[in-house]
This record gives structure tokens, C-alpha cells and sequence, in this order.
């Protein structure tokens, strides 16, 4: 979101709470997801949950089928 309005890489490290060091790769990281498939992923996730709460998913091919989702 910090990104899709145009805030400057210092403002974002200063927002996020990210130390010197881990800057780099937070930012290469953070330019590599686009909001929409980071909001997929997140309900994804929460998709998940409610499926392994309710019984209707396995915890180890729910979180397999979640990851090959989420990289593809």
C-alpha cells in the first residue's frame, strides 16, 4: 500500500520498523509481490485455516496446496 502511494523507500523502512541491514532485501522482496497477489495469498491462508478447523482439509497437503498456489 506504501508502495501504491508513491512513499519514498526511507518512509516505508521507517513504517515498517525494518533495521539497516535487512533494507536490501525487504525492498527487492516487497517489489517482487504485487498487492493483489499478497491480499490472494493472505486469503488463501485464511481459506486454509477454515478448512483445517473444520475438518475439510489435512494440515500437510492443505499447507502443500496453499504453497504451490501461492508461487505459482
Amino acid at each position: 500500500l506504501l508502495l501504491d502511494r508513491g512513499e519514498s523507500q526511507d518512509s516505508i523502512l521507517r513504517q515498517c520498523k525494518i533495521y539497516p541491514k535487512q533494507a536490501p532485501y525487504f525492498m527487492k522482496q516487497l517489489r517482487m509481490l504485487s498487492r493483489e497477489k499478497l491480499e490472494a495469498m493472505i486469503e488463501g491462508l485464511f481459506q486454509l485455516d477454515w478448512k483445517f478447523k473444520t475438518g475439510q482439509a489435512s494440515a500437510l497437503s492443505g499447507i502443500e496446496s496453499w504453497l504451490v498456489e501461492a508461487t505459482a
